[in-house]
């Protein structure tokens, strides 16, 4: 038996792999989406350099991070009130 959180990493995988998850700025359905973080019912990813947040079920997301250069590998802080990223 999976681990809820392994469980729930593979769900988040295969809705991205499938395109349930887009960018606001991309066409439905289409994006690449990179280094996937969950914290309780919020995904934090990688997209167009930037850092985007969107709740698990999917739907459109929300741009976190609109600076020059680009942001990846995002971490949630245990109460979700900070994220860390590496950037350029």
């Amino acid at each position: 038996m999976a681990h809820p959180a392994g469980l729930r990493s593979i769900i988040l995988l295969l809705a991205l792999a499938a395109g349930l998850l887009t960018s606001a700025a991309a066409p439905q359905g289409q994006g690449y989406h990179r280094f996937p973080t969950i914290h309780g019912d919020t995904v934090v990813f990688t997209a167009e350099g930037d850092l985007w947040k969107v709740g698990i079920a999917g739907g459109v997301a929300q741009r976190l991070t609109t600076i020059p250069g680009s942001e990846a590998r995002a971490a949630v802080s245990s109460d979700g009130t900070t994220v860390a990223f590496s950037a350029t």
